[in-house]
């Protein structure tokens, strides 16, 4: 009921309704911030100023619009989950181990875990733009866990390891330092070292799992 507005048009002409969400403390509070927004021009005002201050975060993270609209929609299969993105049914359906499991990795379970299963091929590209996701999210105060299970054969898995864990670092140190309460962690696993039950509960976890060789992250 609260979003419905009845608009008479004459023949050939056009309206324009803006539809803004507010919050508040209080009811009164809520009223008074409302009755501002009736004000078209404070309106476009603020729209403006958000606009603004969106344009110049991206810039800081050295994100494009149209890689945060990627990252924007990779969010919401992290908070609604997305079946297509998740492990297949059958393995989920396998899984008895409890999110206690994760600790073992230094991994807690207490925050949304985006697993990327490094394979053969390169994987820098979507590690990194993944790397930036995390940051971004933070900003919108989504914390996320990023999870690198490194899969590669035996004779390219120790580079790729370092250099999965020098980006890892790398961006840490541009967020402000390893602090997993406020802006999420980032561990970088050999498949080879992990037991297939604690495979299995990582695959079971993580809401969102992708393949480096299943292409780019948009793709």
């Amino acid at each position: 009921f609260s979003l419905r507005r009845r608009i008479q048009l004459a023949p050939g002409a056009t309206a324009r309704v803006s539809f803004v969400t507010l919050m508040a403390r209080t009811r009164d509070e809520l009223l008074a911030v409302a009755d501002r927004y009736r004000d078209e021009s404070l309106f476009e005002r603020t729209a403006a100023q958000a606009w603004t201050r969106s344009q110049v975060q991206l810039h800081h993270l050295g994100i494009g619009r149209d890689e945060a609209h990627l990252f924007q929609r990779l969010a919401t299969r992290l908070l609604y989950i997305d079946p297509l993105l998740r492990a297949p049914r059958a393995l989920l359906q396998r899984n008895p181990r409890g999110p206690r499991a994760l600790w073992g990795h230094g991994i807690s379970g207490d925050r949304p875990i985006v697993l990327l299963q490094v394979e053969e091929g390169e994987s820098r590209d979507i590690a990194r733009q993944l790397l930036h996701a995390q940051n971004y999210w933070r900003t919108k105060g989504l914390v996320v866990d990023l999870v690198f299970l490194n899969e590669q054969t035996p004779s390219y898995q120790q580079d790729t390891q370092e250099s999965l864990e020098a980006l890892g670092r790398a961006s840490q140190a541009a967020g402000g330092g390893p602090h997993p309460e406020t802006r999420g962690g980032i561990f970088v696993l050999k498949g080879s070292q992990i037991e297939p039950e604690d495979l299995r509960l990582l695959m079971t976890a993580a809401r969102v799992v992708l393949h480096s060789g299943a292409g780019t992250l948009a793709e």
